[in-house]
């Protein structure tokens, strides 16, 4: 597809600019970048600028498919400390990283751009990327909340999705959430194709001495398969297996206990854990 005139992309590291799709290169580089350099007041969310209400020239398609940019760069947006697991020393910044991920949301992809970390040790000279486990399992409650994806080798998936899959009932399979999204794509894909040729219709009518050419729109980004969304959804499983073996193994409430003389107990607000069957008869509060 050929560039508009006027929407060429500013400056982007040459690897990070492979794997930002074209028309969200230009918006991504002015908000991030400045004379080459990372900005100082990023932030976690960007929302691309919507599409003007009245054009006075033919549109481009880049406006009306861009996408959300997620920004996870955790040294770089709150000066946390992190050490590096090999040597104890502390990690700085180096970066952002080389690889941009799309990332599946419930109706649409969005992005993440994530930073590089380094260890300057001089025996140690590790790098790590800001979504690895090492790095995420150093953050406070508050900051490791506010990353809440899933990532494969080739694909990232936004916990929304996934968390459809965690109420097993009759019916609800990893194949009819993949139907879902992708017809949640397709709505969202064909919205923004209607506000993209609606634009252009009104330039269709005017008398012109030249034909106006309009660029062709993106096309959609396709949906992983069920099998992919299984795999998914087991690793959100063994990220929550602590929680899930608490719950099973105990309760908060109140309990009704018949011991071996046959009397009837109950026991208010204690905390009940699966004992052996030897032990059966016996209660720890």
């Amino acid at each position: 597809m050929e560039t508009a005139p006027g929407s060429e992309p500013g400056w982007l590291p040459a690897k990070l600019m492979g794997t930002i799709p074209p028309q969200d290169q230009k918006w991504i580089s002015s908000a991030l970048w400045k004379n080459k350099r990372l900005r100082t007041d990023l932030k976690l969310w960007y929302d691309p600028s919507e599409p003007a209400l009245i054009y006075h020239q033919a549109p481009a398609p880049e406006r009306f498919f861009t996408h959300r940019l997620l920004l996870w760069m955790p040294y770089h947006l709150w000066r946390v400390r992190l050490s590096c697991p090999v040597c104890g020393k502390q990690l700085t910044g180096y970066g952002a990283h080389k690889r941009a991920r799309q990332v599946l949301d419930v109706d649409r992809y969005y992005l993440m751009i994530t930073e590089t970390l380094w260890c300057s040790s001089a025996g140690c000279k590790t790098s790590y990327i800001s979504t690895s486990k090492t790095i995420l399992d150093q953050l406070d409650l508050a900051h490791r909340m506010e990353f809440r994806l899933i990532l494969t080798r080739k694909y990232a998936c936004d916990i929304r999705v996934i968390r459809f899959l965690r109420e097993r009932t009759l019916g609800n399979s990893p194949s009819r959430l993949v139907r879902q999204v992708r017809e949640n794509h397709s709505e969202e894909w064909l919205k923004r194709v209607c506000r993209y040729l609606g634009a252009c219709s009104d330039f269709v009518v005017q008398p012109s001495l030249h034909p106006i050419k309009f660029h062709e729109p993106p096309k959609p980004v396709a949906i992983p398969s069920h099998r992919w969304m299984l795999a998914v959804y087991g690793r959100d499983i063994l990220s929550r297996m602590d929680h899930i073996k608490a719950s099973i193994t105990s309760t908060f409430g109140n309990i009704l206990k018949i011991d071996s003389t046959k009397k009837v107990n109950i026991f208010n607000s204690c905390h009940f854990k699966i004992l052996p069957h030897k032990q059966t008869s016996k209660i720890q509060h």
